[in-house]
């Protein structure tokens, strides 16, 4: 908890929410804040928290759809908690969401893959053991809507990034093109 100047990298997460407290900068910003804002000279891509990070990136929203998701497994152990394999699978996935909280390999896709794979058997586990959980038809329609909207939210990122970097890409290009520049970055 004290090495790799995790309390530093964990404030400027902080402080990116707070300079963007609704929505937050934006995903994939934690770096580029941190360059810009860092107490320390230390180069950085990640935060080393998950839910610090994804606070100053997407804002609390994005934290409250971060935590739904990873509880969906959390919940499910309890109906789970009678099959002989959901406590390894409960420990081994805590241990993922508590560690998640410290370190950045939560982007290495071998540990997360693991990780969901536990969460997944817990939902198999108390599908199995407890009552199937199906959802009325207005929380199917609720929940395709609200999916609809984030995949908007999404492709708007991601027009965006692609011209802020086709925008990088013209000015750092030899010549650079800087009316081309200027027009993707308006974008």
């Amino acid at each position: 908890f004290t090495g790799s100047y995790r309390a530093e990298l964990w404030e400027e997460a902080w402080n990116q929410w707070l300079d963007n407290p609704v929505l937050g900068d934006g995903a994939g910003t934690y770096e580029q804040y941190w360059n810009e804002h860092r107490p320390i000279e230390h180069k950085v891509r990640d935060a080393h928290n998950l839910y610090l990070e994804t606070l100053g990136e997407l804002g609390p929203i994005g934290l409250a759809l971060l935590l739904l998701a990873l509880a969906v497994p959390v919940a499910a152990a309890f109906g789970a908690r009678r099959h002989p394999l959901a406590a390894g699978a409960f420990g081994a996935y805590v241990a993922y969401l508590v560690h998640a909280a410290v370190d950045w390999d939560w982007e290495l896709p071998a540990v997360t893959v693991a990780a969901l794979a536990t969460g997944v058997a817990l939902i198999v586990f108390r599908a199995r053991h407890g009552s199937e959980l199906v959802p009325g038809l207005r929380l199917r329609v609720a929940s395709g809507v609200v999916a609809a909207l984030m995949a908007g939210a999404a492709f708007v990122g991601l027009v965006g990034s692609s011209a802020l970097a086709a925008s990088d890409d013209a000015a750092v290009a030899r010549p650079p093109d800087l009316d081309q520049a200027a027009d993707e970055a308006r974008k």
